[in-house]
């Protein structure tokens, strides 16, 4: 046993959590090393010397600073948690696609691309024929968007719901905050 695993035994010693087999090996590392024994005798004390104070009550205003406090913090997690996963896919989102773009050989973003475009098809078929409907409405739905034009739309939608996750977080921040009694 080494003296690290000592120092846990020693603890959990201290807590009452400790089994018949590894207070065994306490014991016997104990014995053996001087620091370690040293160490437990110094737990031992102080853990014997707080056992024997008598509790002593806090100030009354202590319970709603510790609380309030911890209601602050939860306010301010569940305000930065959304807004941090939200950047995070927004920015995986757009490295993903620009990376498509940059580092695939020509025929592959060729390839890819005419992909795109055959099922993105049936979507401009679509806004055609509602286009038809509208008057002055022109709709060029030639190709099909290209591997380009896939990409700019995700970073669209990607800073889209970033502004959205942003504006409900700080919607429900500032909900709180005046729910909030000032102390």
């Amino acid at each position: 046993m080494n003296c690290e695993l000592c120092r846990s035994l020693i603890q959990k010693e201290l807590d009452g959590e400790i089994s018949a087999t590894e207070l065994g090996g306490l014991e016997s590392h104990v014995s053996s090393c001087e620091d370690c024994r040293s160490e437990r005798a110094a737990y031992l004390a102080i853990d014997q010397i707080l056992g024997e104070a008598p509790l002593v009550r806090g100030p009354a205003w202590m319970a709603d600073a510790v609380i309030g406090e911890i209601a602050k913090r939860r306010s301010a997690r569940r305000f930065v948690e959304p807004l941090v996963i939200g950047a995070s896919a927004g920015a995986a989102t757009v490295a993903t696609a620009f990376a498509l773009t940059r580092y695939l050989s020509p025929e592959t973003r060729q390839t890819l691309s005419e992909t795109v475009a055959r099922s993105f098809r049936p979507v401009a078929d679509l806004l055609a024929a509602v286009a038809e409907r509208v008057p002055g409405a022109e709709v060029a739905a030639a190709g099909g968007p290209g591997l380009h034009g896939v990409v700019w739309g995700l970073a669209v939608v990607a800073v889209a719901v970033l502004a959205f996750v942003a504006l409900r977080s700080s919607r429900q921040l500032v909900c709180e905050l005046r729910e909030t009694p000032s102390t």
